[in-house]
C-alpha cells in the first residue's frame, strides 16, 4: 500500500524505522480509564438482574410442571430450592424485578433530567 493513500492511524501509515521494531499502536482512552461511571455500573447490574430473572423464570416453569406431574417431581424441585443455589435464585427474583422495574429507570431518568447524560 502506498503511504500517500494510507489512512492516518492505520498500520500501513506507521511503518517501523528498524527491521525488528514493532509499529506503534495507539491506545484507546476508554480502555485505559480506571473509573467506573454510574451508567457502566447500571449496565452491569442490569445484565446480572436479567440473568437472575431468566433463571427465576426457568425455576418457576419447573416448579409449575413438577406440581402438575406429581409428588416425586415436586420433591425434586423442593430439594433444589432448599439448596444454596436454589435459595439464591429464589431470593434474587424479587430483588431483580424491583431493580429492573423501578430503581434502574429512576436513576437513569433522574440523571437525564439533571442533564448528566448526553
Amino acid at each position: 500500500m502506498d503511504s500517500s493513500i494510507a489512512i492516518p492511524g492505520s498500520l500501513a501509515a506507521r511503518k517501523p524505522s528498524k527491521p525488528n521494531e514493532l509499529p506503534d499502536r495507539t491506545t484507546v482512552s476508554r480502555i485505559c480509564r480506571l473509573s467506573l461511571h454510574p451508567d457502566d455500573a447500571m449496565s452491569i447490574v442490569h445484565r446480572i438482574t436479567g440473568i437472575a430473572l431468566y433463571f427465576g423464570t426457568l425455576l418457576l416453569a419447573w416448579w409449575l410442571i413438577s406440581r402438575a406431574s406429581g409428588p416425586t417431581a415436586y420433591a425434586n424441585v423442593q430439594a433444589f430450592t432448599s439448596s444454596f443455589i436454589g435459595r439464591l435464585i429464589v431470593f434474587a427474583i424479587p430483588g431483580a424485578a424491583a431493580y429492573l422495574l423501578s430503581a434502574q429507570h429512576f436513576v437513569w431518568t433522574s440523571a437525564t433530567v439533571q442533564g448528566e447524560r448526553t
